[in-house]
Order: C-alpha cells, then structure tokens, then sequence
C-alpha cells in the first residue's frame, strides 16, 4: 500500500531568522555606505525579505541602524574590557587593549568601518548612546588610565586621538586590503 502523501510546510523563515538577516544587510550596507545614503528598500532587497518585514522588527530607519551598531560593538566591548587587568601596570593595560582592539578590528573589519561611519557621519546622538550603552565598560577603565599616564589636562584628548588615529590606520589597512582583493 503507498504511503499517503504528506504536504510538504511553505518554506518561510522563522521571525529571529528574518530578523538576523535584516541586521547583517544593514549593517554591510550602512559600514559601506553611512546612514543616509541607504534606503530602507535596499536592505530588505539584501536582507531577501519584503519591506514590511522590516517594520515589523524595527520602527524606522534610526532605530535599525541604532540596533546594528549597538549590536556590532557590544561583544567585542566585553572583549576589550577583559583585556584590562587591575593587577598590571598602566602601561601594561593599554599595551593589552591596544593588542585586543587591533585583533577585533582585524577579525571584524565590519565594526571597524560601521564605527568610522559615525564618525564621518557626524552623529553625536547615536555616538553618545554607543558610548554609554556599549563601551562603557572598559571607556572610563582606559580614561583614567591616560590620565594617570599623560595628566588630566591630556587625557581625553590623547584617548581621543588615539583611538582615530588607530580607528583611520585600521580603516585605511582594510580598504587596502578590498583594493588589493579585487585586483
């Protein structure tokens, strides 16, 4: 006797999955492109979704590029601040967080260039809420150990350049290396 035939489910992606890919099209496109010069459309073209589906996880444009962004700095921000160790020496953290932030750029050239976009960008709000929300468990560790080390009056301006100029030297390391691919 044959076996009845069984109907074989609609193939659809769960709402995390569709959620996921929505995420990881949008922050490819926002890293490559900046916030303003992606449209909505085009993610969900990337994502392989219809652009309702989007709506349904996020409320806007803002709030998506918010979640990316929060979403590529936070785990390797955890990273960051295991890198510090109140046992050593000021000189010793900062040489063990600029080795940890040189290897997370280079296995996530993603964050890095999402991260300068902000940057170029200017966008001090999404800036500020990243600052506060992602990296402040090891930014204020780091800051008073440049002020320990260059003096109050120095600190946040020595971290500041720092961190762009090593943010610009990894960016430019990358781009070089996508030039360099492409040939």
């Amino acid at each position: 006797m044959a076996e009845p035939s069984v109907k074989q489910p609609r193939k659809t992606r769960a709402n995390g999955v569709a959620r996921e890919d929505i995420l990881a099209a949008a922050t490819e496109l926002f890293a490559d492109r900046g916030f303003a010069a992606v449209t909505l459309r085009e993610i969900a073209q990337q994502a392989q979704v219809h652009l309702p589906a989007i709506y349904t996880h996020f409320a806007d444009k803002r709030s998506l590029y918010m979640t990316c962004c929060v979403r590529v700095s936070t785990q390797p921000n955890i990273e960051l601040a295991a890198a510090l160790d109140d046992r050593a020496s000021d000189e010793a953290n900062i040489l063990g967080f600029a080795t940890a932030m040189a290897r997370l750029n280079i296995q996530n050239p993603m964050l890095t260039k999402l991260m300068q976009r902000q940057v170029l960008d200017r966008d001090d709000t999404l800036i500020d809420v990243i600052l506060q929300s992602a990296m402040a468990a090891y930014y204020s560790r780091v800051l008073g150990i440049m002020h320990r080390l260059v003096g109050d009056a120095a600190a946040e301006r020595t971290f500041a350049i720092t961190a762009l100029t090593f943010g610009a030297h990894q960016l430019s390391a990358f781009d070089t290396g996508a030039s360099h691919a492409q040939q």
